[in-house]
């Protein structure tokens, strides 16, 4: 049909009226709101999987890939559409190609976020970060620590000390009584000096943040 204003003539209307003739309208006899055809179809369904595959191949603007990440972050945020990847995990061969990929990124330099190659870190946020792991505020630090003393205290046999010692003492600072707080194990002979002794239950006692505050200013005893 041509562009702008069209009018049918007579003889057209006739022909269109005759080529309707016998064909029954699908809202025939139906009154208010109809139901979708494809409402509580999923994309296994041949029908939503065809008109999915042609939509993939139609190039979208920036504002409408714009309000399709809107809409989604919000599903997901409602609990309406739950991630594909919740509760699962990778595939081996999957994580060797994510491996490879960020290898490739960073060689190239073409990585985004912390794993840039040849990144320079602001000192401050490293001065940060620092704070942060060793769990004070910017007047108590002294400067960076060595890294392993961090992983070491993080590791299973470091765990399970600190719990035999809490267990032992049945949650109660041994030094002002108190329980139901914040408590932590205190080596007695410290940890920088008497390696051996790190992970020996004797060596060990639960002290109140407080009271191990106190006993700071004694370590290498």
């Amino acid at each position: 049909m041509p562009k702008g204003v069209y009018k049918r003539t007579e003889y057209h209307k006739k022909i269109m009226s005759d080529s309707h003739l016998g064909n029954i309208p699908w809202n025939k006899n139906k009154k208010g709101l109809q139901i979708a055809w494809n409402k509580n179809l999923t994309r296994k369904d041949p029908r939503i999987a065809k008109y999915a595959e042609k939509q993939k191949n139609i190039p979208k603007s920036e504002k409408t890939k714009n309000k399709i990440s809107v809409t989604l972050k919000r599903k997901f945020k409602e609990g309406i559409i739950k991630h594909p990847m919740k509760g699962e995990k990778h595939k081996v061969t999957s994580k060797q190609l994510m491996k490879e990929k960020a290898l490739k990124q960073i060689n190239n330099n073409t990585r985004k976020g912390l794993f840039k190659k040849n990144r320079i870190v602001p000192f401050e946020i490293r001065k940060k970060t620092s704070m942060t792991k060793q769990g004070i505020i910017e007047k108590e630090w002294k400067g960076f620590i060595n890294d392993t003393r961090i992983l070491e205290r993080k590791n299973k046999k470091y765990k399970l000390w600190r719990i035999a010692i809490f267990e032992r003492d049945n949650y109660t600072c041994q030094f002002c009584g108190l329980r139901g707080v914040y408590l932590e194990a205190h080596h007695v002979k410290s940890w920088k000096n008497f390696s051996k002794l790190r992970y020996v239950v004797s060596n060990g006692v639960t002290l109140c943040k407080e009271c191990h505050n106190l006993t700071k200013k004694g370590r290498g005893k």
